[in-house]
């Protein structure tokens, strides 16, 4: 049974008065269905598109740890300074100035004897390859003599002795010497 309406009879039973349409009897209803459901599918396009252009942005990053506290290190007590060298005289400092440079000409003389051993060897002279060997080296020898006899004289400490005095004051000094006497190790082992 069909109920009856204040808008016009039921449906399918012709058309209705009020309409302004006309003839197409109770298609009203169908327009706005499909109008409902364009627009939920618009709208439900439109959150896709925006869920998918969102969709994989990275998270921000976390700022990163800070780094791990410095380990403390006990502070250690600064070293006591060393001791003062003990005192060396201007004199003394010049006599050791001289010294050094007094050896120049004395080195040259043992280097050139060196030399003519060397070619009395090549030749085959042994008695003058050895004569000359033996004034070269004693030549080297009275340098490194008369150097250590200085330092012998050189102040001492209950901290520095004589040698680590000399080290000190005399550092460019004693250098030469060695630089001068570094042959002596060769004419001892050629030595007969």
């Amino acid at each position: 049974m069909a109920y009856s309406s204040s808008r016009g009879p039921a449906r399918g039973a012709g058309p209705s008065r009020g309409s302004s349409r006309g003839g197409s009897g109770g298609g009203g209803n169908a327009n706005n269905t499909i109008a409902y459901v364009v627009a939920i599918a618009v709208v439900g396009l439109i959150i896709g598109l925006v869920v998918m252009m969102s969709g994989k942005k990275e998270a921000p990053k976390p700022p990163p740890a800070p780094p791990p506290p410095a380990p403390t290190v006990p502070v250690k007590p600064a070293a006591p300074a060393p001791p003062p060298y003990p005192t060396v005289s201007a004199a003394k400092l010049e006599e050791g100035r001289k010294l050094a440079g007094s050896f120049d000409g004395t080195a040259a003389t043992a280097n050139k004897l060196y030399d003519e051993s060397i070619r009395a060897k090549k030749d085959g002279d042994d008695a003058l390859w050895q004569k000359k060997l033996k004034d070269a080296r004693g030549l080297l020898e009275g340098i490194k003599d008369q150097w250590n006899e200085f330092i012998a004289t050189l102040p001492s400490s209950k901290d520095y002795d004589e040698e680590a005095v000399a080290r000190h004051y005399f550092e460019r000094e004693g250098g030469k010497v060695t630089q001068l006497i570094k042959k002596l190790a060769a004419m001892k082992s050629d030595e007969r």
